[in-house]
C-alpha cells in the first residue's frame, strides 16, 4: 500500500521527480508547467526516509475542447516511475489508477500516453490500448527512442478501486 499525493513543483519536489527518472531511465526527467506532481510515499517508510517511491505527472486536458482530433482534447499522462527496489509490488497500478481517477474527476475525456517500448505490457494489462504508429522522437536515451501512443477511453472508476491492486 502507498500514500499518494499530489505534491506543489518546488525545487525539492521537481529534484525528487527528476532522482526518480533518472534511476530508472538514465535521463533527467521533469513535468511541464502545467503539469499536475503526483509522489507516491510508501506505508512503512523504514526504507525510504520520507523520499517517494513512485512520481508520475498528468497533463489535463482542455474542458472546452470537443475536438477528438486535437491533442488538447485528451489527459495526457506524461511520466510515470517506481523505484526499482519496488517494482512489481503494485505501486505502479496504484498511482496509475489515482491518476486516471482524478483526471476523470474533471472530464469524462479519454487518457493519453506515449509509451516506453519496455513499459507497454504495463499499460495494456491497465486496460490501454495502442492507437497509432510507434514513433521515435529526435533525441533521448535507448529506452524513449521507439514510443508507443497508447488511450485508455473513459469508465467509471469507484474510489474503493484505487486500492485494490
Amino acid at each position: 500500500m502507498m500514500s499518494i499525493k499530489i505534491v506543489p513543483r518546488t525545487m525539492k519536489n521537481r529534484r525528487e521527480f527528476r532522482t526518480l527518472a533518472r534511476d530508472n531511465c538514465g535521463e533527467s526527467m521533469e513535468p511541464g508547467e502545467n503539469e499536475i506532481m503526483y509522489f507516491g510515499y510508501p506505508a512503512s517508510d523504514e526504507k525510504q526516509k520520507g523520499l517517494p517511491i513512485a512520481c508520475a505527472s498528468l497533463l489535463p486536458c482542455n474542458t472546452k475542447c470537443n475536438d477528438y482530433q486535437q491533442r488538447d482534447y485528451y489527459h495526457w499522462i506524461t511520466y510515470i516511475f517506481v523505484h526499482e527496489r519496488f517494482k512489481g509490488e503494485g505501486f505502479g497500478t496504484q498511482l496509475l489508477r489515482h491518476v486516471q481517477y482524478d483526471a476523470w474527476q474533471s472530464s469524462k475525456h479519454p487518457i493519453r500516453a506515449d509509451v516506453a517500448h519496455k513499459a507497454v505490457p504495463f499499460f495494456e494489462k491497465n486496460g490501454y490500448f495502442v492507437f497509432g504508429d510507434v514513433w521515435s522522437p529526435a533525441a533521448g536515451s535507448r529506452y524513449f527512442r521507439r514510443l508507443h501512443p497508447m488511450q485508455l477511453d473513459f469508465r467509471i472508476v469507484e474510489k474503493e478501486e484505487l486500492w485494490d491492486s
